[in-house]
């Protein structure tokens, strides 16, 4: 999870030269807050621009971020929320990564069996068939079988 924050004169243009320290806190459960962050130092992106690698960041959890810059500019602190969103949750049974290969083998892979009753789209590596759709004499799917795995 990439983490951006950007600092501003009060004329509008970019503050650099700065290093500002991120503090981020996990929240899912509100009656015992963790502090996962303390003080890591964000990287200077050039412009103004300034930012942090949240390797740590957990899908389906709650943080707060927490930024301070430097005493010497007025809008030193910087504020906000990576919010939950559970992404597994889209589609019952199927995890994000599962979805996007699903989806790449319609979408970009191979296929076979256009105007039979089988169609096939392939992984990307051609290894297996992420969808094996039965379908009758106008194309409806009758069956479809996935493999996102």
């Amino acid at each position: 999870m990439k983490i951006i924050t950007t600092y501003k004169a009060s004329n509008g243009s970019p503050i650099t030269g700065l290093t500002p320290l991120v503090h981020i806190t996990n929240i899912t459960n509100m009656e015992a807050p963790v502090r996962i962050i303390e003080g890591d130092i964000m990287y200077d992106i050039g412009s103004g621009f300034y930012g942090y690698i949240f390797s740590g960041y957990k899908n389906g959890q709650e943080y707060t971020v927490y930024i301070d810059a430097d005493s010497a500019i007025p809008s030193r602190y910087q504020y906000g929320t990576l919010d939950k969103f559970n992404l597994g949750d889209l589609e019952a049974g199927f995890d994000f990564g599962q979805m996007m290969r699903v989806m790449f083998a319609v979408l970009a892979g191979r296929s076979s069996g256009g105007g039979s009753d089988l169609l096939k789209f392939k992984a990307q590596n051609l290894t297996k068939d992420r969808i094996n759709a039965t379908v009758d004499a106008n194309g409806n799917r009758l069956h479809v079988d996935v493999d996102g795995l």
